[in-house]
C-alpha cells in the first residue's frame, strides 16, 4: 500500500510538472480571445481541475486489494482526459495576463490626428428641390479664384467688372452649382429691391433677354423670407416669370464665395452673378440647361438696381 501512495504521488508530481512547464510553452503566440471570454474560459478550467484533484484524492484512498497496473491505468486515463484542459489552462492565465497589459498600454490618440468638424450655417433645415439642384455640400469650387472674386465686387466700372467676370466662364457650371446652399440674410440684402438688365446671348441670332427682378424681405433671419419676382422679355413681350412667397428658393451661394446663383426660365437657366457695389448692379454670366448634368456658358448678365 505504501508503493501505491509513492506511485500515486509520484504521477501527482509529475502531471503538476508537466502542467506548471507548459505555461512556458508557445509564450509569443498571439492571442484573438477577449478578456471577457479568457476570464469565463479559466474559471471552467479551474473548476474542471478542482474535480481532478478530487479524483486523485479517492484513487489514494483506494482499497489496497488493487494492484498497482490497476490503480496506473486508472491514473493514465485521467492523465489522457485532462491532457489538453491543463494545457488550455496555462494558456487561458498566460493571456489574461497579456490582455491586462495590453489594455492598460492603450494609448490615446494626440490632438494633432483630431480634424474639428466644421458646421455649416443653415443646415438644420434641407433645401428645397429645384430642377438642377442636388442638396448641398459644404465645398468651394477650386476654380474661382478668392482674388478674382474680391476684384470684381470692388470693380469701378462696367467694362472692368465685364472683363473680370470674362475669366470666370465655365464649359460647365453644374458641379458648382449642384454643391451650392441656401442664401442667408447676408448675401441676399444686397439685392433687395429692384432691378432691371439683360441677358445678352453670345449666340448673335439669339436674342437678347430682358429681365425684371424684385426682392422683398419679410423675415430678416437665417434663412430670411419674402417675396420674391422674376419676369423676363423678349423684344417687349414677356415670355417668362417666376415667383414665390417665404424663403428664396431661386437664390443660393456657394460657401466661401461671394457669388449668388438666381435660377431663371424654369430652372433652364442659371445666372452667376456678383454684387458689384461701386456700379449697385448685378454683374456675371448666364447658364443654360443643355443635358442632365450639363450647365454650358450662355451668355453675359449685367442687372443695375432701379430704385
Amino acid at each position: 500500500m505504501l508503493n501505491t501512495k509513492i506511485f500515486i504521488i509520484f504521477l501527482v508530481g509529475l502531471i503538476t510538472g508537466v502542467l506548471l512547464s507548459s505555461v512556458f510553452i508557445d509564450r509569443k503566440v498571439k492571442s484573438s480571445i477577449d478578456l471577457q471570454q479568457t476570464q469565463e474560459s479559466l474559471n471552467a478550467c479551474e473548476e474542471q481541475f478542482s474535480q481532478i484533484k478530487e479524483k486523485l484524492k479517492t484513487l489514494e484512498n483506494i482499497d489496497g486489494a488493487q494492484t498497482s497496473d490497476e490503480i496506473l491505468a486508472q491514473m493514465m486515463k485521467i492523465f489522457m482526459a485532462d491532457w489538453g484542459l491543463k494545457l488550455e489552462f496555462s494558456k487561458l492565465k498566460k493571456n489574461q495576463a497579456e490582455l491586462q497589459l495590453a489594455k492598460c498600454e492603450v494609448v490615446a490618440p494626440s490632438a494633432a490626428t483630431l480634424q474639428p468638424v466644421k458646421l455649416t450655417e443653415n443646415n438644420s433645415e434641407s433645401k428645397s428641390q429645384a430642377p438642377i439642384h442636388n442638396q448641398p455640400t459644404t465645398v468651394r469650387l477650386k476654380s474661382i479664384p478668392k482674388g478674382l472674386e474680391v476684384n470684381i465686387i470692388s470693380a469701378s466700372n462696367e467694362d472692368e467688372a465685364f472683363q473680370l467676370v470674362e475669366k470666370l466662364k465655365s464649359e460647365n457650371l453644374f458641379d458648382a452649382f449642384a454643391a451650392t446652399k441656401e442664401i442667408g440674410i447676408k448675401e441676399v440684402q444686397f439685392i433687395e429691391g429692384k432691378f432691371i438688365g439683360e441677358v445678352k446671348p453670345q449666340n448673335t441670332k439669339q436674342k437678347t433677354v430682358d429681365i425684371e427682378l424684385e426682392l422683398e424681405i419679410k423675415k430678416r433671419k437665417n434663412p430670411p423670407e419674402g417675396n420674391f419676382n422674376l419676369s423676363e422679355y423678349v423684344e417687349g413681350k414677356r415670355n417668362s416669370r417666376t415667383s414665390g412667397r417665404g424663403q428664396f428658393k431661386n437664390l443660393s451661394k456657394l460657401q466661401d464665395s461671394n457669388a449668388i446663383y438666381i435660377e431663371r426660365n424654369g430652372g433652364d437657366n442659371v445666372m452667376h452673378l456678383y454684387y458689384v457695389h461701386a456700379l449697385d448692379a448685378l454683374v456675371g454670366n448666364d447658364y443654360a440647361k443643355s443635358g442632365k448634368n450639363k450647365l454650358e456658358y450662355n451668355g453675359r448678365v449685367y442687372l443695375k438696381r432701379f430704385n
